[in-house]
């Protein structure tokens, strides 16, 4: 059943579905179709699509991660991730591996000079 989301409140479902995904650990790709019968140069102008659901895809941790990072902690080894994931799915795996909030986000991590990126991982902690 494909659904134009020009309605706020479609597109509010659709966005809090992918929320949920995301919390769980999965990352989201929407669908949408347009109709083959029309100019698609024009569908492409007018973003004349219609969502037709969400597809998951899963992207879990190693399964010997956690165990890992458990042994790095306990040599003293602060451990970080840096990560280019959504931060709702880097907060799902940083739980699964037992690590707090030490994360780098990619973009942020990229957009720093060597001196500030050496210093922001040196910040975060075990």
């Amino acid at each position: 059943m494909a659904k134009n989301l020009r309605n706020p409140e479609d597109e509010k479902a659709v966005e809090d579905k992918e929320t949920e995904f995301a919390q769980n650990g999965f990352k989201s790709l929407g669908i949408m179709v347009s109709d083959p019968c029309k100019n698609q140069d024009l569908v492409l102008k007018t973003k004349e699509f219609n969502f037709c659901g969400i597809i998951t895809l899963s992207d879990p941790a190693r399964d010997d991660s956690k165990d890992t990072v458990t042994k790095a902690h306990a040599m003293g080894v602060a451990v970080k991730m840096i990560t280019g994931d959504d931060k709702k799915i880097a907060k799902y795996i940083l739980k699964e591996i037992g690590l707090k909030d030490n994360v780098i986000y990619g973009k942020d991590f990229s957009e720093k000079g060597n001196d500030d990126a050496n210093k922001s991982t040196s910040e975060h902690q075990r």
